[in-house]
């Protein structure tokens, strides 16, 4: 995710989830070239929005990797399979085939396209006896609201953390404390 601030507006660049477009209308935002504008002035909301669709709002400091066990197919119709606020596979019509997300791996199962013309669909198909999906990088605030919503859904060893992304976050937030300290003085 890339955030580019301005006077203004604020510049948000990130993956495509199938929840953000309607929901960034709905904050003011434009779509303009890869990215979503919003009026500076919003901030605090976009933050919000983008942490409840993504789980970050910036870069992630805290990581994880998850795997989800399948009980059976998934199907999406017309639309991307997202997990943990991840796509997982994306098809773009019934015989386009799917491909599957960044950082994401299939094991005893496959990503596929079907349906009708019409009516197409992304399916994750189980191929084999332990079907998981492995999605790595997961902020970690998502996977553990994913892991308390869905029982199939587990974290997989350490947290990572980001230690470049907390030096940057702490650098604006002490320029950010002398910006206060400026105001109320």
């Amino acid at each position: 995710m890339k955030i580019t601030r301005t006077e203004k507006e604020i510049k948000v660049t990130s993956d495509y989830h199938k929840d953000l477009p309607r929901a960034a209308r709905q904050l003011g935002g434009k779509w303009n070239n890869k990215e979503w504008i919003f009026d500076i002035r919003s901030e605090k909301a976009i933050e919000e929005l983008y942490i409840d669709v993504y789980g970050f709002f910036g870069e992630p400091t805290q990581t994880v990797t998850i795997t989800y066990t399948l009980t059976e197919d998934i199907i999406a119709g017309k639309q991307s399979i997202f997990i943990c606020g991840r796509q997982v596979a994306r098809a773009y019509g019934r015989d386009s085939g799917a491909q599957v997300g960044g950082g994401v791996v299939l094991k005893d199962c496959t990503a596929e396209s079907g349906g009708s013309v019409k009516n197409w669909s992304t399916r994750i198909v189980i191929t084999g006896d332990s079907p998981t999906i492995t999605i790595y990088d997961v902020p970690l605030k998502k996977a553990e609201q994913c892991t308390s919503e869905d029982e199939n859904i587990k974290i997989k060893g350490d947290v990572e953390i980001n230690k470049e992304t907390l030096k940057t976050e702490k650098a604006e937030l002490l320029k950010r404390i002398k910006e206060i300290d400026a105001l109320l003085n």
